[in-house]
Parts: C-alpha cells; structure tokens; sequence
C-alpha cells in the first residue's frame, strides 16, 4: 500500500496475521533468509511452502500459528 491507502477492511486480517507471522519468523530467524523459509515444504503445513498456503483463504493465519510454536520455549 502506498502512502495513505488503507487496507480493505475484508483483507485486514489476512495482513495482520502476515505482519504477526514475519514478526514471529524474524525472532528466530535471520531476515535474509525469510524467502527461503517461505518457499520451503513442510510437514506441518501438510508438505506444502509456507508461501503457496498464504495464498489460500486462511492461510495467512495458518502460518501465523505454526511462526508462533517457533517461540514457544517448548519448542526443539
């Protein structure tokens, strides 16, 4: 978006949840190296890329969650 242009109110979310999800991405991975992770298949998205589900309706917030179990200090 470009200067003072809003979101359509129907896609808020969906960029939400992508801002949430590179926020996430980014606390545990180095930036430069986000378009690799985006088009890598993985389990947990089915043996899908975390870019083809985004694509999807709800996937942006798919993503999002599997981003957030990366913080979870469970996590290995």
């Amino acid at each position: 978006m470009h200067g003072d242009e809003q979101i359509p109110g129907n896609r808020v979310a969906r960029w939400e949840a992508l801002a949430v999800a590179l926020d996430n991405l980014h606390s545990v991975l180095r930036q430069d190296a986000t378009w690799r992770w985006l088009s890598t298949q993985m389990s947990a998205l089915g043996g899908q890329s975390p870019y083809s589900v985004m694509l999807r309706r709800g996937g942006a917030e798919r993503v999002r969650d599997l981003t957030a179990s990366y913080r979870d200090p469970s996590f290995t």
